[in-house]
């Protein structure tokens, strides 16, 4: 069963029942994708700041991995010198300074905004939106997989 939700329909702002009906409408259509309990579905948040290296950044990231926060670092490098646009080959750490993962890091800008895609092997397995602030360039992201389909329309 498809259900489709026009937002244009609804107006701006939504009742909190709304809310808390797509959450249990999510946790029914798509079981596979929930961690244990009620903790957030995959989403994590990361800040990048600009590395002591020509085109190089830092990264601080944070993700909520079956409830328990998980917090790390990484290095980019190969980036533009100027600005936060380009491709990134960049490398994760845990708390401890661990390698926990590798991926081609995409930045593209619209606007006012920044999308993210992280890519191994030519496949992006991460989407992220994110803009900037006074420390860096802020992003949240989420795991393409752990998606679920969206059929509906922004109001503009």
């Amino acid at each position: 069963m498809m259900v489709s939700l026009q937002m244009s329909q609804l107006g701006r702002e939504l009742p909190i029942p709304f809310y808390l009906g797509m959450t249990a409408f999510n946790m029914l259509c798509y079981p596979s994708r929930l961690q244990l309990g009620l903790t957030m579905i995959n989403v994590g948040c990361v800040l990048y700041t600009k590395g002591e290296e020509p085109g190089s950044l830092n990264a601080k990231w944070c993700h909520p991995l079956f409830g328990k926060g998980v917090f790390g670092t990484g290095k980019a490098t190969g980036g533009p010198v100027e600005g936060f646009v380009g491709r990134y080959q960049i490398q994760y750490f845990d708390a401890e300074g661990n390698h926990i993962a590798g991926f081609e890091l995409d930045i593209k800008k619209d606007s006012e905004y920044y999308e993210l895609a992280w890519i191994d092997n030519g496949t992006v397995l991460d989407r992220g939106i994110g803009m900037e602030v006074s420390e860096g360039l802020a992003a949240g992201w989420r795991r393409i997989k752990d998606t679920p389909p969206q059929d509906f329309e922004t109001q503009e």
